[in-house]
């Protein structure tokens, strides 16, 4: 079993921190329930709050070293798994999210010289042009579009995090309705687990 994540490193970080996560949280919050959400802009402030969380739990000194270690947290892939279960309403966004899976590294696509081609297949068959191509993508391995875990969904929203903060999103369509699941399943989880209060390892014992 992987080892567990330090969840109570985030108890002695100073108010100041929690504030900035907390606020990074609600103007997520807030840009996603506004009469004309923009999903790039929530999925970004939600972002940058979980990082801020993220790095402090972990105390990863990279960003991908941060999600190997959220993705393998036994307490936080019984949590989704929970959530899920009880079919909440806001992690029902896995499975929608899923849909899309794998997301694919728009980088390699350009090094690859894809980018800007089969935009306008469905999206079963654009997948399968990408994956001819090997074309680097998160999740790998195999996965359950309609039992989504914990480790591929993080891994799938952390593709699209590197995929927008590195400017190279937007391109299609897709792309918004994909930002958008991102955004609602990292949003729903946080909410639906109050992820941020978790002070101690014990409070995560619950999901073991």
């Amino acid at each position: 079993m992987a080892q567990e994540i330090q969840f109570d490193l985030f108890a002695s970080v100073s108010p100041i921190g929690k504030d900035l996560v907390s606020l990074w949280h609600q103007r997520a919050r807030s840009a996603g329930s506004a009469r004309h959400p923009d999903s790039f802009d929530a999925f970004t402030r939600l972002w940058t709050g979980f990082n801020n969380w993220g790095m402090r739990v972990t105390e990863a000194d990279f960003d991908a070293d941060m999600i190997r270690q959220l993705a393998d947290s036994p307490a936080l892939n019984a949590a989704f798994a929970e959530l899920l279960a009880a079919d909440n309403q806001g992690v029902s966004y896995a499975r929608v999210f899923a849909k899309f899976w794998p997301i694919f590294n728009v980088k390699d696509l350009r090094k690859k010289g894809l980018r800007h081609q089969f935009h306008e297949l469905e999206r079963p068959e654009y997948v399968r042009k990408m994956l001819d191509a090997n074309v680097q993508r998160a999740p790998q391995g195999n996965f359950d579009r309609d039992k989504p875990t914990w480790h591929d969904s993080i891994r799938a929203i952390y593709q699209v995090r590197c995929n927008l903060i590195h400017g190279e999103k937007g391109d299609s369509s897709e792309d918004n309705h994909i930002v958008e699941g991102a955004y609602r399943v990292l949003l729903s989880f946080i909410d639906g687990v109050d992820l941020y209060s978790w002070p101690t390892a014990g409070q995560a014992q619950r999901y073991l």
